[in-house]
């Protein structure tokens, strides 16, 4: 360590003053050289050590001393990790608080046509509301299907019942010949894509839809596993209780 410091602080003075002009020990510019030298072979000892472990026969055995060094020099990876980690957690936190924000909006849009058409009832002028209108207007029969889904999750829907909820929300479903068999397809292919479930009642064996939300933790995915379970059981005890027609 000495040695190369040496080596080094006279290749600094060397190539800084001519031979016949080198400063004595005490000056300012021997100490900066010095330590510009000992901070070098500092940053270097790690990279040397590795070069040295490498360069071994056994290239897989790696001696305590260069171990010590690869986990000093690790800090900055480690504030890496912890920074990914934070950002995974806080977007998150984000999603949940978007699907909180959904579900209210669904509830408040469908409070805003009640209370309009009660107002109406009873003769009120009120000003209609600009921004439930460009909701609807903005938004396609499908994500106001899935807004609805998702606002009542965890429990399940039936297509009529979608149905209620798009004409709470102000839909004005007469501009389509069939409404119910609109619902049907567009369910239909929500399922296919697999953004939304579907499964059937035990007591009448009808389809039943419902949306989960984004953002699913570990103990959420079990809890749907099993209740996707209970409710195959119930099918198949249903079924099995059920006489047959001769």
């Amino acid at each position: 360590m000495r040695c190369a410091g040496s080596v080094l602080n006279t290749v600094l003075l060397g190539s800084i003053w001519p031979c016949d002009c080198v400063p004595g020990h005490g000056s300012p510019v021997v100490f900066i050289a010095f330590a510009c030298s000992n901070a070098a072979c500092s940053l270097a000892i790690p990279f040397l050590a590795s070069a040295i472990a490498l360069s071994h026969p056994l290239k897989f055995i790696l001696t305590p001393l260069s171990r010590l060094l690869n986990l000093a020099f690790m800090t900055e990876s480690s504030d890496y990790r912890k920074a990914y980690e934070a950002a995974k957690q806080e977007l998150i936190d984000l999603l949940s608080q978007q699907e909180r924000v959904e579900k209210r909006l669904v509830v408040v849009r469908q409070s805003i046509q009640t209370l309009a058409e009660l107002c109406e009832g009873e003769g009120i002028d009120v000003d209609p509301s600009d921004e439930a209108d460009a909701l609807i207007d903005k938004s396609s029969l499908a994500e106001e299907i899935r807004t609805i889904l998702q606002s009542q999750y965890p429990g399940w829907l039936r297509p009529s019942m979608v149905k209620q909820h798009l004409g709470r929300l102000g839909h004005d479903l007469s501009e389509y010949k069939n409404p119910q068999a609109t619902i049907h397809m567009v369910l239909k292919r929500l399922v296919e894509s697999g953004d939304v479930q579907e499964t059937t009642t035990p007591d009448d064996g009808k389809k039943i839809y419902r949306k989960p939300p984004l953002v699913w933790t570990r103990s959420m995915q079990a809890h749907a596993k099993l209740e996707m379970r209970a409710y195959a059981k119930l099918e198949r005890g249903t079924a099995r209780q059920t006489p047959r027609k001769e």
